[in-house]
């Protein structure tokens, strides 16, 4: 899902689906089109509702820590996979 910073409106819509079928995601988050002073709790909102998977990679294919990607996309747009599957 690259979609310019909607991602922060269209996952919350999306999230029965999501834990019903249990599929992967890749999104690409745009935090730095949001407003300064909606950006952190918008990162940690968005963050916490996909906290149902348990496994996150980043670039490559690396397993990497929620924590580390709030501050990763505080300061840049990045790409993440949220799965349930080793990859």
């Amino acid at each position: 899902m690259d979609i310019e910073g909607a991602e922060f409106e269209i996952i919350p819509s999306m999230l029965d689906f999501l834990r019903e079928f249990r599929v992967s995601l890749y999104v690409s988050f745009h935090a730095t089109f949001l407003d300064n002073t909606k950006r952190k709790s918008e990162i940690e909102y968005i963050l916490s509702l996909l906290s149902f998977y348990p496994k996150i990679y980043s670039k490559g294919f690396k397993l990497i820590n929620i924590n580390k990607i709030k501050q990763e996309i505080f300061e840049e747009n990045r790409a993440y996979l949220f799965s349930f599957f080793n990859f």
